[in-house]
């Protein structure tokens, strides 16, 4: 099936979920961050059929990581992040601000809030490295990026079982 997609930026996501976490009163460390926009990025290539953010994922050696997200909140380490991803410059130096306006890709986070907002960084770090998870995969096959087409392959399998379970 054919990936669609998408002009939007893995900042526009991850604000998304800092505000979701103000909202909810629930810390959000750019670990949890970096794996929940990981999770939001399967759960939209597996739903709709495009990938929520064009930036893409790398198999670090610590788990899957969206760089643009790691690097502008890394000085925040394991605390809690205290302020939004900032606004950048598009092809043609406009500013973009980091604000998500596809309404589906807002129900994309919200599911993905709901279903793991609540758990911690570590647990989260967990279920993403498994085996058979496209982070181990990449990492096995000695890869940096880890692609849409194998994380729409593995959510697809996700999807299914959730429906089973529902």
């Amino acid at each position: 099936m054919k990936i669609y997609e998408t002009d939007i930026k893995a900042g526009a996501i991850a604000n998304e979920f800092l505000m979701l976490a103000n909202k909810d009163n629930i810390e959000i460390s750019n670990l949890k961050l970096m794996k929940i926009c990981y999770i939001a990025q399967g759960l939209s290539l597996s739903i709709l059929k495009k990938p929520a953010f064009l930036d893409s994922i790398e198999a670090w050696q610590y788990g899957p990581v969206i760089p643009s997200i790691y690097h502008e909140f890394k000085r925040f380490r394991s605390e809690p992040i205290r302020d939004y991803r900032s606004s950048e410059l598009d092809a043609n130096f406009e500013l973009k601000e980091n604000e998500l306006n596809d309404s589906q890709l807002k129900k994309i986070v919200q599911l993905t809030w709901n279903l793991y907002g609540n758990m911690s960084a570590q647990v989260l770090v967990d279920l993403t490295h498994q085996q058979g998870t496209p982070w181990f995969v990449t990492v096995s096959e000695r890869e940096n990026i880890i692609s849409n087409e194998l994380i729409k392959k593995y959510y697809d399998k996700f999807i299914i079982n959730l429906r089973k379970r529902a």
